[in-house]
């Protein structure tokens, strides 16, 4: 049985490798932070003090991240406040319109920030609480 378990998360792993996806879970933003979330620029370091359950989904390849953060509703009002670092707010790629719309139909509110590198669209609920983004990179 050790076996098997053995075996399937090594090709797990191998699989993910091979489509260039590296995933991370942090409990915190002192984790991310000790791990250099955002000074990779993974995330903008700009999310609420409570931020916790970090995941992080990095494509080697494309040079793009997603995944998702939980907070404290009562900190909602940092996911409202975002305010891009830099001019105008990003416009997400094509690619990412249907997967906006779904999540918006599902109660999700959309937020965009940017930096002068990447730019980023939150998408949360108030209540309970969570987030998922999809950063990808500016042009030029």
């Amino acid at each position: 049985m050790r076996i098997l378990i053995a075996s399937a998360a090594l090709a797990f792993t191998v699989d993910a490798f091979a489509q260039g996806v590296v995933s991370s879970h942090y409990p915190s933003l002192k984790g991310a932070r000790d791990n250099k979330v955002f000074s990779r620029g993974l995330l903008p370091d700009v999310l609420p003090p409570s931020t916790h359950d970090i995941e992080v989904n990095y494509n080697m390849k494309s040079r793009v991240s997603s995944g998702a953060f939980r907070f404290k509703a009562a900190e909602y009002v940092y996911i409202l406040g975002l305010v891009p670092a830099c001019g105008t707010p990003p416009t997400p790629p094509d690619s990412l319109t249907g997967e906006i719309s779904r999540l918006r139909r599902g109660g999700y509110t959309a937020t965009t920030y940017k930096n002068e590198k990447a730019g980023w669209v939150f998408l949360c609920k108030e209540k309970p609480g969570v987030c998922e983004y999809r950063m990808w990179l500016n042009p030029g």
